[in-house]
């Protein structure tokens, strides 16, 4: 796989507006097989997409004693070349519905 676009942009994810990477990748195997893959972080509680912010997070949170709850989420969906947007409004639509669901889950996990 190889990556043949990279972006940022906003979402929201229960009620919380996050900004996230995007990305396109083309299958060294098959050049007509892509993916648009939308990816950012969770680390104790908050949201980013940067390496560095997420890892200032983690830090931030066992200096305070709260362990090191994180977790890298992706989502991606096939691309038609002709038709990318509709790969993108799937993601978005995917992330609007279960979103909510998202961050509870990552919330329970690290109140347990």
């Amino acid at each position: 796989w190889r990556f043949t676009a990279s972006g940022t942009q906003r979402q929201s994810i229960g009620g919380d507006t996050v900004q996230l990477r995007t990305n396109e990748m083309r299958s060294n195997a098959d050049a007509n097989l892509r993916l648009a893959v939308w990816h950012w972080y969770w680390v104790s509680g908050r949201w980013t997409h940067s390496d560095y912010v997420g890892k200032a997070y983690l830090a931030l949170a066992q200096l305070r004693g709260r362990g090191d709850d994180s977790a890298m989420v992706a989502l991606y969906s096939p691309v038609n070349v002709e038709r990318r947007d509709e790969a993108n409004a799937a993601l978005a639509d995917f992330l609007s519905t279960m979103g909510p669901q998202l961050a509870a889950a990552l919330e329970h996990a690290r109140v347990r």
